[in-house]
């Protein structure tokens, strides 16, 4: 990746703040911070370092004034390392073999640089920026700047540099000043510079160990951090799918959590009813086609969606890992909302079944008890005998009702109060109980709104069972 270090960008912002000028001109656009360039330990890109520098070629009045910034801040561009190393050196050729080496490049990552030493004793730098970066004018004028400083390190005037450079690369010949005699030997300071070029060179390689570590290192907290906010997001949808109940309140929960932890323009929550989608909850911009549509599975089998508008950008990967977690707990939850929901619809309804047979019980127990007599009178038919109106306490009942359960409730209510009972679903199969002569039937029991058995299977019934002495027609709560 092409980058440049901040280091030669802090010196320009510097100098643009010392004559009143508003350094924000400088990353207008950029999507930088003026900070960011003033951190010495930062990097910003090629393409962002080619229009920084250009600006500040602009404001500054020219590429030359570029140069001479560069020029006076080179010192301060050099690592403190290897400042204390000069001292051991006896001429600035080294340093400048060395800077082609490796430091350039990694002050300027979308470069690559070579120096050699001509036969007259001049150097000969060549800088290429990479083809797969925007050309600038103005890094080679500042580098150049670089080069003619370099022997001030050492207390020596400036080197004499000729540039040519068409945008993209550049050819440096320099002319250093000459080596400072030293009083040691000639061969003791040849290993004086070799042993500083290995230490250099050492440097240079645990610099870069050290820069693949920390980069390393920041993609391992980062992959740790997102890990964190998905456990922690985790957990607070846990309680939540914990505490609700309802369906409804249950998807508002869920859609409103999420829409702080996404970065997603709009979300909505439905729940399935056979092949329909029915919205319980939704939040943000949910107009037009969803950018993408979860199924939420309980069992095999599916109970609801979660649609998501605008779920895109840099951190799109992290949501996503985060919804893989989310939906399968979420389809649990409303499959269990879902049931909770009908297991107290049928909470209600076999309550209100239990109440109706206890009233059925009541009237049965007043007919059985002789107390009072509800009859129903169908048929033209002479008034029933008195002396007959109580029953026994083990009488034969003919119970006909169409719906299953009320009919089972019934029969063991009856058979509980020691009375034998016969079940019909309807009236061919109450009339078919009636022809068999062998089984006794003393009550006849229905629901009078029943549209199983009406007032004409009544009289039917009673034709054929003249002794039947009662019909109790009782009217249950409709569901």
């Amino acid at each position: 990746m092409g980058d440049v270090s901040c280091v030669v960008c802090a010196p320009l912002v510097a100098e643009v703040r010392a004559r009143g000028l508003a350094p924000e001109m400088l990353v207008d656009g950029l999507g930088l911070e003026v900070d960011e360039l003033e951190n010495l330990r930062g990097r910003i890109p090629w393409d962002a370092f080619t229009l920084f520098a250009r600006r500040a070629s602009e404001l500054l009045g020219g590429a030359d004034q570029v140069e001479q910034v560069a020029a006076l801040s080179a010192a301060e561009s050099v690592p403190r390392v290897i400042r204390k190393l000069l001292p051991r050196l006896g001429s600035a050729k080294p340093l400048y073999l060395v800077g082609a080496r490796w430091w350039g490049p990694w002050v300027f990552r979308g470069t690559r640089a070579t120096c050699e030493e001509l036969a007259d004793g001049r150097l000969r730098e060549v800088i290429e920026i990479l083809p797969q970066y925007r050309a600038c004018p103005e890094f080679f004028q500042g580098l150049r700047g670089v080069l003619r400083a370099m022997p001030r390190l050492f207390g020596q005037p400036e080197a004499v540099v000729e540039m040519r450079q068409d945008g993209r690369r550049g050819e440096f010949v320099i002319s250093a000043p000459p080596a400072r005699r030293h009083r040691k030997r000639w061969w003791h300071r040849q290993r004086s510079v070799s042993a500083t070029l290995e230490e250099l060179e050492e440097l240079g390689f645990r610099q870069e160990q050290l820069r693949e570590s920390l980069q390393l290192t920041r993609a391992v907290t980062g992959r740790l951090a997102n890990k964190s906010r998905r456990l922690e997001t985790l957990g607070t949808l846990g309680r939540e799918l914990a505490r609700q109940r309802d369906p409804r309140e249950l998807a508002e929960a869920v859609v409103g959590l999420l829409a702080e932890r996404l970065r997603v323009g709009g979300l909505r929550l439905s729940r399935c009813e056979g092949e329909t989608l029915f919205p319980l909850a939704e939040t943000g911009a949910t107009a037009g086609p969803p950018s993408e549509t979860l199924a939420l599975e309980a069992a095999g089998r599916s109970v609801g969606a979660l649609a998501l508008w605008g779920l895109e950008g840099e951190d799109s990967a992290d949501d996503a890992a985060l919804l893989c977690e989310v939906t399968p707990w979420l389809g649990v939850a409303l499959a269990n909302a879902r049931a909770g929901e009908e297991v107290a619809q049928l909470t209600r309804l076999v309550e209100d079944e239990i109440d109706d047979w206890r009233r059925v019980e009541e009237c049965l127990k007043q007919v059985l008890e002789g107390d009072s007599l509800h009859q129903l009178q169908l048929q033209e038919a002479e008034e029933p005998d008195p002396q007959r109106s109580a029953f026994g306490p083990s009488e034969t009942v003919l119970l006909v009702e169409a719906d299953d359960a009320s009919r089972r409730m019934g029969r063991r209510l009856l058979e509980a109060h020691g009375h034998r009972v016969f079940e019909a679903a309807s009236a061919p199969e109450a009339l078919a109980l009636c022809e068999r002569k062998s089984d006794p039937i003393d009550l006849l029991v229905t629901d009078a709104s029943a549209p199983s058995f009406g007032p004409d299977a009544t009289r039917d019934a009673m034709k054929l069972r003249p002794e039947l002495r009662a019909v109790v027609m009782l009217r249950l709560r409709e569901h």
